[in-house]
């Protein structure tokens, strides 16, 4: 490490550390460390502010003065340079005795170190008190590293929807589609070519009825020792190993098949 290294306004050189001098100078190193570590990412702004014009929102660049910290070394006073870096995220805070009457995030676009000057893009801003602005020459805001940067804050017009907006936009589950806007639309729009009445008539509201009586169409299977009634030629009638087919319909059609009979 080069020397000489200045902390909190003091200048260390190798000698506070060398021999036994490390018993003083390491200990005021570490506090003067901590203290300027501190000093030079927070500072006082003196500034009139508005909190509730164009000139605050967000957006907007703003313009002020950091002040400089001080600190008493060897009985001198020196001056502490700050140290922003563009892009870092800045909060601005004002506040009375010990209530927060409003602040704004955003970042640092330039800071110059030696002026204190700094340009601040508005991120976000909050107003907690009545009153529109605040801070002057002998009212000081806090500046320090923090906040939101200048991320917008969610709107509710754009990135979430109220209780309110949610009702209206979405389905109700417990309705069970009931406050569909129409019903018939929906149904077309599923690929459905068929109205719900016509739906309704095709189902019982449990099983789905058949379009067509399979009995009629295909041949039906009978079973037991009892003489059925076939339907049309073509059904089937199982007694045990025996089978019989129809030639037409009635009880007095059945052939058997199996075991064949000869005549």
């Amino acid at each position: 490490m080069a020397w000489p290294v200045t902390l909190n306004g003091r200048v260390y050189n190798a000698a506070d550390f060398e021999g036994t001098a490390y018993v003083t100078g390491m200990p005021d190193a570490f506090e003067d460390f901590a203290n300027h570590a501190a000093s030079i990412h927070t500072g006082l702004v003196y500034q009139a502010i508005d909190l509730t014009n164009t000139s605050s929102q967000r957006g907007a660049t703003i313009t002020w003065t950091v002040a400089s910290a001080t600190a008493v070394v060897s009985g001198s006073i020196v001056s502490v340079n700050k140290s922003f870096t563009p892009g870092q995220p800045i909060r601005l805070a004002h506040y009375t005795s010990s209530t927060l009457d409003g602040f704004l995030d955003g970042t640092v676009t330039t800071f110059n170190p030696v002026t204190g000057v700094m340009e601040f893009k508005v991120g976000n801003r909050i107003k907690n008190s009545a009153a529109a602005s605040y801070g002057g020459a002998a009212d000081a805001w806090n500046i320090s590293i923090g906040g939101s940067g200048d991320v917008a804050p969610l709107s509710s017009s754009s990135d979430y929807y109220s209780k309110t907006a949610a009702e209206a936009k979405f389905l109700d589950e417990s309705s069970n589609l009931s406050d569909l806007d129409n019903t018939a639309t929906a149904i077309t729009n599923l690929g459905i070519n068929a109205t719900a009445a016509e739906i309704n008539t095709a189902c019982d509201g449990s099983t789905a009825k058949n379009s067509h009586d399979h009995n009629s169409t295909y041949a039906k299977t009978f079973t037991g020792a009892s003489t059925p009634t076939a339907l049309k030629a073509g059904d089937i009638w199982v007694n045990g190993s025996n089978i019989k087919i129809a030639t037409g319909s009635g009880t007095g059609s059945w052939k058997q098949v199996f075991p064949a009979v000869y005549s």
